[in-house]
């Protein structure tokens, strides 16, 4: 029973993030705000795509640059930041 817990919680919450995709056709403007929640489900939102799902991977209706710079942060937020590439490694003295 408890192994079953894990992968049921992983898949309601990947249909409860992907749900909060940006929908095509609405009248709404979507701002930086926006922008940076929807880059920051853009990964759910590709995997609710590949499995044919009628989810928008960014706001047709949106602000312009403030909306892209959001939608910027947002992603870059949910794959790391580059945290990875801005470590230095120290050389070994031998």
């Amino acid at each position: 029973m408890k192994k079953y817990i894990l992968p049921t919680v992983a898949i309601l919450g990947l249909l409860f993030i992907s749900s909060c995709a940006p929908e095509a056709g609405t009248e709404k403007e979507y701002g930086f705000w926006y922008g940076l929640l929807h880059g920051f489900i853009l990964p759910f939102a590709i995997i609710g795509k590949i499995f044919k799902m009628d989810i928008g991977i960014y706001a047709l209706t949106n602000t312009g640059t403030f909306y892209w710079i959001g939608y910027f942060f947002g992603f870059a937020i949910i794959s790391g930041g580059g945290r990875r590439g801005m470590k230095r490694r120290r050389k070994k003295d031998c």
